[in-house]
């Protein structure tokens, strides 16, 4: 299933000194200590997985198992022998 990503991410490098002069307004970006190493790919996978909706949804009619489950593929549904034997 493909999944489009828009992420608008800010990130601020700042000495570790200067962590504490971060105020709230400041907050919607991320701060991150300069003298650390950054891995970029570690953190744009991350980034990427933080931004997935919890349960990925396709368009309506857009499903590609459409009329995959129920029925069979003599156009039965497989459970329908149960309802024989519910009944006795």
């Amino acid at each position: 299933m493909e999944q489009r990503l828009e992420v608008f991410r800010e990130l601020v490098f700042v000495e570790q000194s200067g962590f504490g002069d971060v105020t709230e307004e400041e907050a919607d970006a991320d701060y991150l200590p300069a003298d650390l190493a950054l891995d970029l790919k570690d953190l744009v996978e991350d980034e990427a997985l933080l931004c997935l909706p919890m349960a990925p949804k396709h368009e309506i009619g857009k499903c590609p198992a459409q009329g995959l489950g129920a029925e069979s593929a003599l156009g039965r549904n497989p459970f329908s022998m149960l309802s024989i034997l519910k009944k006795h």
